[in-house]
């Protein structure tokens, strides 16, 4: 058994909690006294599920999910499409910068979210984003593309220069190196 405050408790530890619940009002809480670590769990990348199977998980079950992001609010955001959507909660996404539109992969836990069922992320590693980038943002805008293409054309126009200019050069030589043996 271990205390609450042992550091060496790892994301995929299976825990058992001792502890008194407490209700008042309309409210539960759980003063938890001991830990108990059972065994670790390898968190590997599950299948990618769809929304509907998702909706009809287990709740707790370890999923992935990609998904376009369709709204975002403080401590979660939607994916899906017209047809069906899901929640993604989470607590803290660091200085991950979430966008509406952006293409993300996911894994977190399924939770439940009032009468429906939602996707709890653990931190910003459990999210991949996959930005759709406009011209502006392309790695290599049409603009660039077109100036590549015209340092190519430029190269190959100097090279000819310099081709023209040694033949020039070699023709002059053996013309002049022809007059000097006549002589």
């Amino acid at each position: 058994k271990s205390k609450i405050s042992d550091p060496i408790f790892k994301k995929g530890n299976v825990l058992n909690f001792y502890g008194e619940i407490k209700e008042a009002e309309d409210k539960s809480t759980v003063n938890i006294s001991e830990v108990e670590k059972i065994k670790l769990v390898e968190l590997l990348n599950p299948d990618i599920f769809e929304i509907d199977d998702i909706l009809n998980s287990r709740l707790n079950s370890f999923v992935s999910i990609e998904g376009q992001i369709l709204k975002i609010n403080k401590k979660s955001f939607y994916i899906g499409d017209e047809d069906s959507k899901l929640k993604i909660k989470f607590k803290d996404l660091g200085d991950l910068k979430l966008q509406k539109a952006d293409n993300v992969y996911l894994r977190g836990i399924v939770v439940n979210d009032g009468d429906t069922k939602a996707i709890s992320i653990r931190d910003k590693n459990d999210v991949l984003i996959q930005k759709v980038l406009s011209e502006e943002e392309s790695i290599f805008p049409s603009s660039t593309i077109e100036s590549l293409e015209n340092l190519q054309d430029s190269k190959k126009d100097f090279l000819g220069i310099i081709i023209l200019s040694i033949s020039i050069v070699l023709v002059i030589f053996f013309f002049v190196k022809n007059k000097l043996k006549k002589k």
